[in-house]
């Protein structure tokens, strides 16, 4: 393990962005990889903003594994949290997160993400 990152975000503050967005909010924000995901979600459902929100926690605890602040430059996008085979979630990078990936020797990352009726929470490890 190189490093580890973890994020919790209120579901209901990634609702209000979502409202007061849209579509603009999802482009910035999630890959079309994603995307598609959330399509199986009923929109404006409970499970809905759970995703959004779990997916967002991830991409923060990723960012943070990666060890770069603010002024690198990595964007929302260059970070898909996306299933495994076993329908786990799983990490791709690209761009400038993919670059620090390899500046840190980074290989593969283990991330757990989970949900309660308020919160959504994050855990990653990035592994050499």
């Amino acid at each position: 393990m190189i490093s580890l990152g973890t994020d919790i975000l209120e579901i209901d503050r990634v609702k209000k962005s979502f409202e007061k967005y849209g579509d603009d909010f999802l482009s910035y924000v999630y890959s079309p990889e994603e995307l598609e995901l959330l399509q199986k979600c009923k929109a404006h459902s409970k499970k809905f903003y759970e995703f959004l929100a779990g997916r967002l926690a991830a991409k923060e605890a990723i960012y943070k594994s990666l060890q770069c602040g603010i002024d690198y430059g990595v964007a929302w996008k260059d970070m898909s949290v996306l299933k495994d085979e076993n329908g786990g979630p799983n990490v791709r990078l690209s761009g400038l997160a993919l670059r620090r990936a390899e500046e840190l020797s980074i290989q593969s990352f283990l991330i757990s993400i989970s949900h309660c009726r308020d919160f959504a929470v994050a855990f990653v490890s990035a592994e050499t």
